[in-house]
């Protein structure tokens, strides 16, 4: 008579015909051959230059959205405190100009310091007007444009201001309504203009003022910010004394067009031509560097140089941009 089988015995031998049939399996399965390592082969140094000179211009294009959004406001803070410091002196020494031309008969300075403009009903306060209209002018404050009068001063004056980057002083005058009161102080004094009046291209401006009276126009750009679709103006009364206006210096119409609405300055393209080739020229001495370097190296040594070419070519960019945005 057969004795009973041991459970544990029953799963002992199950358990090793499954290790039996596994091995049987991998025996008969072909074994792979290993694979071999992949070898790297460095970039040609033409194809290095290249990427390099992408990736350059890559960093340039987003410098200048960086630089005309956020550095941009910054750059106008500093210049505007500079250019109150340099107008307040002159204006308690009473060498503050008087319009395009100086005591001497000489023309103004682009960018020079001519008025203060204040508007609180915007929460404008103290913004420096400086001489010219051009995209070097506007980046600076707000521009007073050569052939009209200053502020204050019998006749016709026009002003101009960015609607986006550098400070974005035009933006503020988009909210300003009929009633509300500018105030400005230049050489010959103080004065107060009154909003009459809001219109874009093609709509009929205000009737001149009379010998003894004056107006202002406030031109920025409409739109999105950064994205013009126009120009708005803004007109203005004089409802305070008119001081005397010198004699024409610069007649209408004989301002080039980079001082214009919307104008661009294309005197500009020769110092951005120099940068764009100084970027091309670090980018090939990278890829030279590159293959006889360490990659730290070439960056330690490249980056500085890299980052200082990228801001710089940003910055003359934005003075091909038109002088509203």
């Amino acid at each position: 008579m057969t004795e009973p089988s041991n459970p544990a015995s029953r799963i002992t031998r199950f358990v090793g015909t499954l290790g039996s049939r596994e091995r049987t399996r991998d025996d008969r399965t072909p074994s792979r051959p290993a694979r071999a390592p992949i070898a790297r082969v460095p970039a040609p140094p033409a194809q290095q230059a290249v990427a390099l000179a992408l990736a350059l211009l890559s960093a340039v294009l987003i410098a200048l959205v960086v630089n005309l959004v956020g550095i941009s406001q910054l750059q106008h803070l500093t210049s505007q405190a500079q250019l109150y410091r340099e107008l307040r002196l002159q204006l308690a020494e009473g060498a503050a100009p008087g319009g395009p031309t100086d005591a001497a008969g000489r023309l103004t300075a682009l960018g020079a310091p001519v008025a203060v403009m204040s508007a609180p009903e915007i929460g404008l306060g103290n913004e420096v007007i400086v001489n010219g209209t051009s995209s070097a002018q506007t980046m600076q404050g707000i521009g007073y444009r050569r052939d009209t009068v200053l502020p204050c001063q019998s006749g016709s004056s026009v002003l101009m201001a960015r609607s986006g980057g550098y400070g974005a002083v035009g933006a503020r005058w988009a909210h300003l309504q009929n009633g509300d009161r500018l105030s400005f102080t230049m050489g010959e004094g103080r004065c107060t203009y009154q909003v009459i009046d809001r219109r874009l291209a093609g709509q009929k401006p205000p009737t001149p003022p009379a010998r003894d009276g004056g107006e202002l126009t406030l031109v920025t750009a409409t739109g999105y910010p950064f994205m013009p679709t126009g120009v708005l103006r803004i007109d203005a009364e004089l409802v305070t004394k008119a001081y005397p206006a010198p004699a024409v210096t610069i007649p209408s119409g004989a301002l080039p067009a980079s001082e214009l609405a919307l104008g661009v300055d294309d005197q500009q393209l020769f110092p951005l031509t120099m940068l764009l080739e100084a970027l091309v020229a670090l980018a090939l001495v990278a890829a030279v560097l590159w293959r006889r370097w360490s990659p730290l190296k070439v960056f330690i040594v490249a980056t500085p140089a890299a980052a200082a070419l990228v801001l710089l070519t940003a910055q003359n960019l934005d003075l091909l941009l038109p002088n509203l945005i």
